[in-house]
């Protein structure tokens, strides 16, 4: 009886441990990432500017300080539409007014801030692209498949923003 009953516990730990981890695996992938870095117009970077993302559904927001490289990086972002807003004092304010964050992909926004005064702001119009990483097929033979170029972005980026989408992989010569 005792062996047992020192079975049943060691059985019950056994599935609570499997359960959890299959829910912590769950977890993963549910996310994305917004990050990029502040350039002044000479092209040096802007250290200890003030970043911030903000859920336009929910009015919720998180701040960064970008280091001493101009680099920010928001984690752990949650689906929806955002913006983002930098300030820093010498410095004409910046507004991303749409960033679309998607699960599990990650968001390169780089920009050049304008010298200014604070209260004079800038806003950018144009999409953020994403980058991507995987295996580039090798029937692709010299094209692009319109599901790719559906996310690319048209026109001209203004010099306060540079929108960068990358896909790593081989393109084959003809191309």
């Amino acid at each position: 009886m005792k062996k047992q009953r020192t079975f049943s516990i060691l059985l019950g730990v056994v599935v609570s441990l499997l359960a959890t981890c299959s829910f912590l695996n769950a977890q993963t992938g549910t996310t994305g990432t917004v990050l990029g870095t502040l350039s002044d117009p000479s092209g040096a970077a802007v250290a200890d500017a003030s970043v911030t993302l903000r859920n336009r559904a929910t009015n919720s927001s998180t701040t960064q300080t970008t280091n001493s490289a101009g680099q920010y990086t928001f984690v752990n972002v949650a689906p929806g539409d955002y913006e983002i807003s930098v300030k820093q004092p010498g410095f004409r304010a910046v507004d991303v007014p749409h960033v679309n964050v998607d699960v599990a992909k990650s968001y390169t926004v780089d920009l050049k801030l304008e010298v200014g005064q604070v209260t004079e702001s800038v806003t950018v119009t144009e999409s953020v692209a994403e980058s991507v990483s995987g295996t580039v097929p090798e029937a692709m033979s010299g094209t692009v498949p319109e599901a790719v170029r559906a996310e690319s972005v048209s026109g001209t980026v203004p010099e306060s923003a540079s929108v960068t989408e990358s896909v790593s992989g081989t393109v084959p010569e003809s191309a």
